[in-house]
């Protein structure tokens, strides 16, 4: 009976997923880090060791080395699980960054190398760029598939703690392999964040990709202590709410997070960081 009713439920998500808005496909620009989660991924601004997967100009605001690991089990699913790790290095000309993302489980798995470069070009702007490799692996008769993709992103300080941001992911339209014409998405992200008196951070943006509708999201972080942050978030396309807490113990950051989807039901995110 348990899977049968595992069967009827992965079968229910893939139906409603190739028949409305865009939840799950092929090589998907996927995001990480509980923090960014529990905002509604309104992170285009957010300047910490996941933005090599939100926009990496936002990493050239980092001034020591850090490595995070990343969790999250969608819709309580285990097939549907997403793990990442990222690793950032600041040197004398900028700040280094490589990331790995996996998405799946042993039937079918995406998995995503990156290696990022992030650097400050003035003192109110920053630039970065990323070179994906992007790789999907099908069981059985399917096989897997490779390709190559570049994304970057531009962040702008026009007064203090008052942030725009604006990344592309895939801005060539590669396609999945050379023998498949199915296209990678090419998303563009634009928003911005105003931190009021360093304790409120308020940030919105919104995402488009070529096909489907547009995506508005936004979100709010609290410091309601030291150290202990609450934050809460909405996103549009489809419709769902977050919300997360935040702890920093000396070195390490710990995020957890929960978002519901209105007919999919829940996600729980973790992820920790440490910072030497």
């Amino acid at each position: 009976m348990k899977g049968k009713n595992l069967y009827i439920r992965l079968c229910f998500l893939f139906v409603f997923v190739g028949c409305s808005e865009k939840l799950i496909a092929s090589n998907d620009h996927y995001p990480a880090g509980a923090r960014e989660a529990a905002l509604a991924n309104s992170a285009v601004t957010i300047n910490d060791i996941w933005a090599v997967f939100h926009n990496q100009a936002a990493l050239a605001g980092m001034k020591n080395p850090a490595i995070g690991f990343y969790h999250e089990r969608r819709f309580m699913m285990s097939q549907l699980s997403y793990q990442a790790i990222s690793l950032a290095l600041p040197v004398k000309g900028g700040v280094f960054a490589a990331c790995y993302s996996s998405f799946g489980y042993s039937l079918y798995r995406e998995t995503n190398a990156g290696l990022a470069y992030a650097k400050r070009l003035a003192n109110r702007f920053s630039a970065g760029i990323q070179i994906d490799y992007l790789h999907t692996y099908i069981a059985q008769e399917y096989g897997r598939s490779g390709t190559m993709t570049v994304e970057g992103g531009l962040i702008a300080e026009p007064f203090p703690n008052f942030l725009i941001g604006a990344h592309v992911f895939n801005p060539f339209r590669q396609s999945v392999s050379k023998q498949d014409e199915e296209k990678i998405p090419t998303v563009f992200t634009m928003g911005c964040s105003y931190t009021f008196f360093n304790k409120v951070l308020i940030a919105v943006e919104t995402e488009k990709d070529m096909i489907h509708k547009a995506v508005f999201r936004s979100g709010v972080e609290f410091e309601l202590a030291e150290k202990f942050l609450l934050r809460t978030g909405i996103s549009t396309q489809p419709v769902f709410y977050s919300f997360g807490l935040g702890y920093s113990f000396k070195k390490i950051m710990i995020d957890i997070a929960l978002t519901r989807h209105q007919i999919l039901g829940y996600t729980p995110h973790f992820s920790m960081s440490y910072t030497f």
